[in-house]
């Protein structure tokens, strides 16, 4: 492979991955609760538990 495409190829990915960890971040922060107790009410209901609100 060509150096320069080497790195525009190493430079493009580290975009790509650098922009999908801030929105992964922020989702993370704006849902892990919500995510959570989502998670927890549906493991609970498998379990032949009640769905909590």
């Amino acid at each position: 492979m060509r150096p320069d495409l080497h790195g525009a190829v190493q430079s493009g990915l580290f975009a790509a991955l650098s922009w999908r960890r801030f929105c992964d971040d922020t989702r993370t922060r704006i849902d892990a609760c919500s995510c959570i107790m989502r998670t927890r009410d549906y493991e609970r209901a498998m379990k032949g538990g009640t769905m909590s609100a």
